[in-house]
């Protein structure tokens, strides 16, 4: 009766409620976070699509076809943001609120995949229970592609159930056209996620005489579609890159200097079962993961009557099982790597809810209660509503998740006078040099990036030598110490600085000496202290 009752403009309005809470959560957020600090190459995204935007404003063709398709990630990414950089400006925050797209894609997606199960009920849990998972609202306020590739595997997963495993033409374009954008998102996680599912789902479904000609021609018009869309850029990665990905089936986590941290037997439970553990750890939540576990089992023994029910069922199930067994048989391991199954998995326990008897129902409403508690506590580091701390996670011991991830973390609150700093550094090249580790140059050079658009930024540490190149005729230079320091780096403390970033001093350029010796070179116009006793000092060059 529910489920009838509901109208089908209540659809769109809980959409758009989520979406409106969702903006306001991620301004506020990033408001009180002075970083683009995210866990998985955040900054270095920030800054390629700094440098794709650059490009454009300055309709530089050059640069704009070399970022276009020789970047480690795809182009795709770093365009979605352009209408958010137009109307709000060149910078982190129009990034980040460009998420809210790709939530938006997310929500309807999987949404849609539920209805087809159980009906609008089973939508509306499908779109709360996302909106209250770690790894969307925690991704929400990061500039990384993981929300991203998760909505379009919701899409794909759509029209691959709506499809009748690739036997209807229309919606098998459109199955090739979402894996398609999803590949421009994020490289090869579409294709490790809906490639086997859609084998599996040709070769599982019975068929009538004729349909397996149908399917053939669905699977060459779904891979027309997509590889129209990504194709070049597919190719030429791959050329580049290819020894890269094959090393890391067999390769452990490794850290920034190349040495490998972690490694699993393959048969060890924490190897098989990681990514059910991250799931219940950082990725859903002990209540949320939990249930989402019990629906899947559920849904596998399922009796589907309406045939189109039985395809959404095993489109959505496929293609959480197909990303979570690859991705168990590399041998590096991250919690990253399976959230883009979220929506289908939220879409199989949204319908689960709506199905059966009451109490179904009021178990979804106490898990709702307590995915609100989890995120005050995981993103606000609020109190939340008293319930037990396992509750608030991360829960399990860390050694059975390690590399443990966090998705969802409170604002750190640091803060620098970058408005002041960058309207003291005037216009022309600036070298950068930071020894805090917490404002490193990474963080430093995009901030300053964002508020001095067409001037360069280089770091004697992220680039030294670049900052070699151009210290002679730089009109700015930032030092970050961490301590009072003197009125000027000596040669000492920037050789150092260098060693401990793994830099071998023989392999530079003399960047150390010539930074050291341009003392004379740029006059100290402001300083500013930072809370932990360092200063940020800025120089102009003396004419």
């Amino acid at each position: 009766m529910f489920r009838r009752a509901l109208s089908p403009w209540t659809f769109w309005l809980a959409l758009a409620v989520a979406l409106g809470l969702a903006w306001a959560q991620v301004d506020l957020w990033t408001a009180q976070n002075g970083l683009p600090d995210g866990h998985q190459n955040e900054f270095l995204h920030v800054g390629n699509a700094l440098d794709l935007w650059g490009a454009w404003v300055d309709r530089d063709a050059w640069h704009l076809r070399y970022y276009l398709s020789t970047n480690y990630w795809p182009p795709g990414f770093y365009l979605w943001p352009w209408p958010w950089m137009m109307a709000l400006g060149a910078g982190h925050r129009a990034m980040v609120l460009a998420n809210i797209g790709h939530l938006a894609v997310l929500l309807w997606a999987a949404g849609r995949g539920a209805e087809a199960l159980g009906g609008r009920g089973a939508a509306l849990w499908t779109m709360a229970l996302l909106s209250l998972t770690p790894s969307v609202y925690g991704n929400l306020v990061r500039f990384e592609p993981n929300l991203a590739v998760a909505a379009w595997v919701s899409v794909a997963a759509l029209w691959l159930g709506r499809s009748e495993a690739l036997g209807r033409g229309r919606e098998s374009v459109y199955f090739g056209l979402a894996c398609g954008v999803g590949m421009l998102m994020d490289r090869l996680s579409m294709g490790i996620f809906l490639a086997p599912a859609a084998l599996w789902v040709i070769f599982t479904t019975s068929g009538q005489p004729g349909d397996r000609t149908r399917r053939l021609r669905g699977v060459g018009l779904a891979l027309v579609a997509s590889l129209a869309l990504c194709g070049p850029w597919l190719w030429q990665f791959v050329q580049l890159h290819r020894e890269e990905l094959l090393s890391q089936t067999a390769t452990g986590e490794i850290d920034s200097t190349g040495a490998q941290t972690e490694s699993r037997a393959f048969f060890s439970i924490s190897n098989l079962l990681y990514y059910p553990l991250s799931l219940l750890d950082g990725q859903a939540g002990l209540a949320l993961g939990g249930l989402a576990l019990v629906a899947l089992g559920a849904s596998l023994f399922a009796r589907t009557e309406a045939p189109s029910q039985r395809a959404a069922r095993q489109a959505q199930t496929a293609v959480i099982l197909s990303g979570v067994v690859v991705f168990t048989l590399i041998a590096k391991k991250q919690a990253f790597y399976t959230i883009p199954a979220l929506g289908a998995l939220m879409a199989l326990t949204g319908a689960w809810l709506s199905e059966g008897r009451a109490w179904r129902r009021w178990l979804g409403a106490a898990v709702v209660i307590v995915g609100l508690h989890q995120q005050q506590a995981r993103l606000w580091g609020a109190p939340g509503l008293g319930l037990p701390a396992a509750l608030s996670g991360p829960s399990l011991p860390e050694a059975w998740v390690s590399p443990r991830h966090p998705q969802a973390l409170p604002p750190r609150g640091l803060r620098l006078p970058l408005d002041d700093l960058a309207a003291s550094l005037g216009g022309g090249e600036v070298i950068t040099f930071s020894e805090d580790p917490v404002w490193a140059e990474i963080y430093l050079n995009l901030q300053l990036r964002e508020r001095l658009p067409g001037q360069a930024v280089r770091g004697v540490l992220t680039d030294p030598q670049g900052a070699f190149e151009w210290l002679g005729v730089a009109e700015a230079f930032v030092w970050v110490s961490v301590d009072e320091g003197g009125d000027w780096p000596g040669l000492g403390r920037i050789e150092a600085a260098l060693v401990e970033q793994h830099y071998q001093l023989s392999e530079l350029p003399p960047v150390a000496e010539s930074v050291s010796a341009a003392r004379g070179q740029l006059q100290l116009v402001a300083w500013w202290p930072l809370p932990d006793g360092g200063r940020v000092r800025a120089y102009r060059r003396v004419r």
